[in-house]
């Protein structure tokens, strides 16, 4: 049974309502995903591990005509979650940074990013990883996580009445 919490502001009591077992009417058309935030193995750098969680799930919640983040996996219609995060020196790289901030070619090797999460729903588990390439900055996993998500996006878009249906 899914609770709403309410809390009455001044008195800071924290009451809970039951809710009737399903979705609400307003959200029968919304597929409902669950982000996994926690870690399945031990991360040397657990920190960027949950901030590229938190990018992908930022992301994620752009999409509010689409979809709804939930707390709970039970409530998900798709679970999410980040299985890769690394960085990859290309061999070659040729042609001059795109961004101001990014570190220029030849200077250092340059590593790009890659981000990788598994999406899993009844029966069915898939992998994004980015198609972008962004070099290694705050906002190359920024843009990474972008592009996962929109991934994740688009491909929830085309299954939504599969998916509705569970």
């Amino acid at each position: 049974m899914i609770h709403l919490v309410t809390l009455f502001g001044a008195l800071g009591l924290l009451v809970s309502s039951p809710v009737l077992q399903g979705k609400p009417a307003s959200d029968a058309n919304i597929v409902h995903v669950f982000v996994k935030t926690e870690s399945t193995s031990d991360h040397i750098n657990a920190a960027l591990w949950r901030k590229s969680i938190d990018d992908v799930a930022a992301a994620m919640g752009q999409s509010k005509k689409l979809l709804t983040l939930v707390t709970r996996d039970a409530d998900g219609d798709v679970a999410l979650e980040l299985i890769e995060r690394t960085v990859v020196t290309p061999k070659v790289v040729v042609g001059l940074p795109s961004r101001p901030n990014d570190p220029m070619p030849g200077m250092n090797p340059v590593r790009t990013i890659l981000l990788r999460v598994k999406l899993t729903t009844t029966g069915r588990t898939l992998e994004f990883e980015n198609k972008n390439k962004p070099y290694e900055s705050d906002s190359g996993w920024r843009a990474a996580a972008q592009d996962v998500a929109n991934q994740v996006v688009k491909w929830i878009d085309g299954h939504r009445a599969e998916l509705l249906k569970r």
